[in-house]
């Protein structure tokens, strides 16, 4: 389980995160060709492509930024 005022997950390959279930975050990711999974509801703005996703889980707060080259990113609910 993650825990964490910010952190910035920089890799070039998949990476999974685990996370409470009541989390609330900021998130970023810039990943390749929409490889993002979530458990969490993310509210995200009007206007997003699929390389760089920003939204909110929860009631936001804490950042959470994800750089991957060619791998996917997924976000796991713990719990």
């Amino acid at each position: 389980m993650l825990a964490f005022d910010e952190r910035t997950i920089d890799v070039a390959r998949s990476i999974t995160v685990t996370a409470p279930a009541n989390l609330s975050a900021s998130i970023e990711a810039s990943v390749n060709n929409n490889n993002f999974n979530t458990d969490f509801p993310v509210e995200v703005p009007a206007h997003w492509n699929t390389r760089r996703i920003q939204g909110t889980i929860g009631g936001g707060g804490r950042r959470m930024r994800f750089n991957t080259g060619n791998g996917q990113v997924n976000l796991r609910k713990h719990g």
